[in-house]
């Protein structure tokens, strides 16, 4: 990935805080024949033994053949928009900001059915866990029979070795311009907008004052 340093978020709680609001990942495996990608849920877990990510596929998907002890890439995508120059102190050209997480790590399966039951118990959890009425966790009919979970699904666990943020959230420009872009968002009334506009406003303080 191409990382300016001003760019660069090392604050890894902001991190931890865009895989927790944007759990989708983009997961990259190598191949003879190119590169395989899935888009899965993860969940980020803090271990005494250093920070894992949960997850699962369905049997079908031939990725977890790929995840067997083996070196994977992952990408959270947090919120993005355009930046229109109006909102610029002075005129300027436009840009897309946007926030994102790569991550480095090494891949072990779980095909066991207490293992499997966990990362989904784990990821429900976690779905849930700001409704005002979550779901109880239920396993359907058809996947009750004995073998027919461990059949249909693979559980996964990704150990980090590396971890970088990058923000492009307009961190350079002037106070009376961020302040035009996050007003400019805000105005849009999107929670996508809403939410990146309260990164930048952060983002903003936090590189101006590291230069002071």
């Amino acid at each position: 990935m191409y990382l300016p340093k001003r760019f660069e978020n090392e604050n890894l709680e902001d991190a931890f805080e865009l895989i927790q609001k944007n759990p989708l990942a983009t997961i990259i495996s190598s191949t003879e024949q190119g590169p395989f990608v899935s888009h899965v849920p993860l969940i980020l877990e803090k271990q005494p033994a250093g920070l894992t990510l949960i997850g699962h596929l369905a049997r079908g998907n031939p990725h977890w053949k790929l995840l067997d002890d083996k070196s994977v890439y992952v990408i959270f995508h947090g919120p993005n928009a355009y930046m229109t120059p109006k909102w610029y102190e002075k005129n300027d050209v436009p840009t897309w900001s946007y926030a994102v997480v790569h991550i480095n790590g090494t891949s072990s399966l779980i095909q066991d059915l207490d293992g499997i039951m966990t990362c989904l118990k784990k990821l429900s959890n976690a779905a849930e866990g700001n409704s005002k009425d979550p779901w109880d966790f239920w396993i359907p009919d058809d996947l009750a029979a004995p073998g027919a979970i461990e059949r249909s699904i693979v559980g996964f666990e990704i150990r980090i070795s590396d971890i970088k943020s990058k923000f492009k959230l307009n961190q350079t420009l002037s106070k009376a311009s961020i302040e035009g872009c996050v007003q400019g968002l805000l105005s849009q009334k999107n929670d996508m907008n809403k939410e990146l506009a309260e990164m930048m406003a952060r983002s903003w303080k936090a590189f101006h004052d590291k230069r002071t």
